[in-house]
C-alpha cells in the first residue's frame, strides 16, 4: 500500500519517492554512470577556468571518447576560451608571451578551418588580450569568465549526446521544478535547502548547421510549453527544437542541463534520505548501496553509520519498524538507548507506539480483542489525561476496534510511517530535506498549472511522469475531485458493522455514512462526541 505524507507542500507518495531516489542513486553513482560522470567533470573544468582538462576529459586520456572534439566548431571554441584564460591568468611578460605562443601554433591553424565566423573571432580574441594589459580592467575586457557557462553546457551537452548520457529523472525534475521557482520568486522553499548552484543565461547551443535547419518553423503549441517548461524565451526554444529537429524532449533536456545542480548536494540529499527511510536495509534487485559508495562520499558515510549501527537514524527506524510491527517493548529499548528520556517526555509518541501495539493485536483476530481493549482503556487513556490533543487520535483508535469483525483485523499500511513521524516530531526533527523540497516545489508547480502561468507541460511525458508518480492518490484525487454519483451506495458489511456498534437501524447507519461520505472510521467517531 503507498503511503502519503504531507510534512511539507504537496502530498508525497513515499514508496514511489523511495523507488526514484534507489534509481537516481543507481544511475549517478553505480556501473553505467561513467558517460555522465565524465561530462559532469569536463563541465566543472570549463566552469573553473580549466580548459585543458576539460580537454582531457573529453578525449580518452580521461575516459571520454574523443568524438566530440571532431567538430572543429566546439574545438575552436575550446581553445580559444583556453587562450583568453591563459591571459587572464598571466601576471607578467613571461605568462603572456606564454599565452600568444599558444595562440599562434593551437589557436591561429584552427581559426583558418573550423568555420567562417572563426577568424573574426580568434581576431577579437587577439585585440581583447593585447588591450587588456594588467590593468585593473582586464578582466572585464578579455570576458574570459563570461564565456565559461556557455561553453560548458555545450561541451556536456555534446559529451552526452555522443554517448548516449541520460539525466537521471529526479535530477531533471527538479532542474524544472527549481527554474520555476526562481521565475515566480515563490519563497516557500529556503535556499539554503536547494541543491542549485545556477542557471547559465542565454542559449548556449552551438548553431544548426543541417541544411534549412536555420530557418525550420515551428507552431506555437510546441514552442510555448518548451518556453514555459525551461523558463526560457521563445527565441531560445525554437533554436533548441531546430538543433534537435523537433524532438521537444531532447529539447527539453538540453535546455534544463543550463542549471547547475550541487552534485555534492545531490549526494547529500539522497544520503540523508536513504538514512531516514531505512533504504540500506532493503533487498535492492540489480543495485548495491556498496558500489554507489564507492561514488559518493555522503552516502560512504551514511552507509557505515548505518552499518555499524551508530547512527542516531538507524536507531530511529529500527525502533519505527519494530512499533509497526506491535513489538512495543523493544521500540521503547531502542529509543531509550538513542535517546535517553524520550519516550517518557513525549506522550504523542509514547501513544503512538502503544496504538501499534493494539492494532498489532487486532491483527491476530477476536481472541487477543480484550487485550487491545485494555490498552486502549489503560495506557492511552492515561497518555490522553497527560496530553488531551491526543483525544481525537484515541476516538480513531477506538473506533478502528470494529474491523476485528473481518477476520484479519485492522491495518492502515502507514505504521511505520507514523512512527517515524511521530519520533522525528519528538525530536524536534523536519521530514527529509529532499521531501520537503520536492513537496513545496510541486506545490508551487500545480499552483502554476491552475493558474495557467505554464501551458502544455503533457507534451513532456518524462517529466509529466516522474512529477504524477510522487504526487499520492489523495492529492490527486483532490485535485480532479470526486465524480458525481446518481445514487450514494455502501457496502453491506460496513452498515451492518455501523449498526451492530451503535445498536442503531439501517436507516440511521446509511444516513450517518451518507454524512461522512462512506468513511465508517469517521462514524463511529461521533460516538465519542
Amino acid at each position: 500500500m503507498a503511503t502519503a505524507t504531507r510534512y511539507a507542500g504537496a502530498s508525497i507518495d513515499l514508496e514511489a519517492l523511495d523507488a526514484l531516489v534507489v534509481r537516481t542513486a543507481m544511475e549517478l553513482y553505480c556501473a553505467g554512470s561513467h558517460s555522465r560522470t565524465v561530462s559532469e567533470r569536463a563541465r566543472e573544468s570549463v566552469l573553473s577556468g580549466d580548459v585543458l582538462s576539460a580537454l582531457r576529459w573529453a578525449e580518452h586520456e580521461k575516459g571520454g571518447s574523443g568524438a566530440v572534439l571532431e567538430d572543429k566548431r566546439l574545438l575552436f571554441k575550446l581553445k580559444k576560451q583556453h587562450f583568453l584564460e591563459l591571459a587572464l591568468a598571466a601576471d607578467g611578460t613571461e605568462d603572456l608571451e606564454l599565452a600568444l605562443r599558444y595562440c599562434r601554433e593551437d589557436l591561429a591553424p584552427l581559426a583558418l578551418e573550423a568555420y567562417p565566423e572563426a577568424y573574426d573571432e580568434f581576431k577579437s580574441a587577439m585585440f581583447a588580450v593585447v588591450s587588456a594589459g594588467y590593468g585593473l580592467d582586464k578582466a572585464e575586457k578579455l570576458g574570459a569568465a563570461e564565456g565559461r557557462p556557455s561553453l560548458a553546457a555545450a561541451l556536456s551537452l555534446a559529451m552526452r549526446k555522443e554517448t548516449g548520457a541520460r539525466e537521471p529523472d529526479l535530477l531533471l525534475l527538479l532542474r524544472h521544478l527549481l527554474l520555476l521557482r526562481a521565475k515566480f520568486a515563490n519563497d516557500d522553499v529556503g535556499d539554503e535547502h536547494l541543491p542549485l548552484a545556477e542557471p547559465t543565461d542565454g542559449a548556449f547551443l552551438l548553431p544548426v548547421e543541417t541544411p534549412g535547419a536555420s530557418s525550420q518553423v515551428f507552431p506555437e503549441s510546441v514552442v510555448l510549453p518548451l518556453r514555459d517548461a525551461a523558463c526560457v524565451t521563445s527565441r531560445e526554444a525554437t533554436e533548441a527544437l531546430r538543433h534537435f529537429g523537433g524532438d521537444v524532449e531532447s529539447a527539453l533536456e538540453s535546455e534544463l542541463l543550463r542549471v547547475r545542480l550541487n552534485e555534492d548536494e545531490i549526494g547529500e540529499l539522497i544520503a540523508e534520505y536513504a538514512t531516514r527511510r531505512g533504504l540500506f536495509s532493503r533487498d535492492q534487485s540489480e543495485f548495491s548501496w556498496a558500489e554507489a559508495a564507492a561514488g559518493c562520499p555522503a552516502i560512504a558515510s551514511a552507509l557505515a553509520s548505518w552499518e555499524d549501527g551508530t547512527g542516531r537514524e538507524r536507531a530511529a527506524r529500527d525502533a519505527a519498524a519494530a512499533a509497526a510491527a506491535g513489538r512495543s517493548k523493544e521500540a521503547e529499548a531502542v529509543l531509550d538507548r538513542a535517546f535517553p528520556g524520550l519516550v517518557a517526555r513525549s506522550p504523542r509518541l509514547a501513544f503512538e507506539i502503544k496504538r501499534r501495539e493494539l492494532l498489532g493485536l487486532m491483527r491476530g483476530g477476536k481472541q487477543q480483542l480484550q487485550e487491545a481493549l485494555d490498552i486502549a482503556r489503560g495506557d492511552l487513556r492515561d497518555l490522553v489525561d497527560r496530553d488531551p490533543g491526543l483525544m481525537s487520535d484515541l476516538k480513531r483508535t477506538m473506533a478502528s476496534l470494529v474491523f476485528y469483525n473481518k477476520g484479519a483485523g485492522y491495518d492502515d499500511g502507514e505504521g511505520e510511517v507514523e512512527v517515524a513521524r511521530a519520533i522525528a516530531e519528538a525530536l524536534g526533527v523536519g521530514p527529509p530535506r529532499l521531501q520537503s523540497v520536492l513537496g513545496d516545489l510541486l506545490e508551487l508547480q500545480a499552483k502554476l498549472l491552475e493558474a495557467d502561468e505554464i501551458l502544455g507541460l503533457d507534451k513532456f511525458e518524462r517529466l509529466v511522469s516522474t512529477a504524477a508518480s510522487l504526487r499520492s492518490k489523495e492529492a490527486v484525487e483532490m485535485d480532479e475531485g470526486e465524480p458525481p454519483e446518481e445514487v450514494q451506495r455502501f457496502e453491506e458489511c460496513t452498515i451492518l458493522t455501523l449498526m451492530e456498534f451503535m445498536s442503531s437501524t439501517r436507516a440511521r447507519a446509511i444516513e450517518l455514512l451518507c454524512q461522512h461520505d462512506g468513511n465508517l472510521e469517521q462514524c463511529l467517531e461521533t460516538v465519542f462526541v
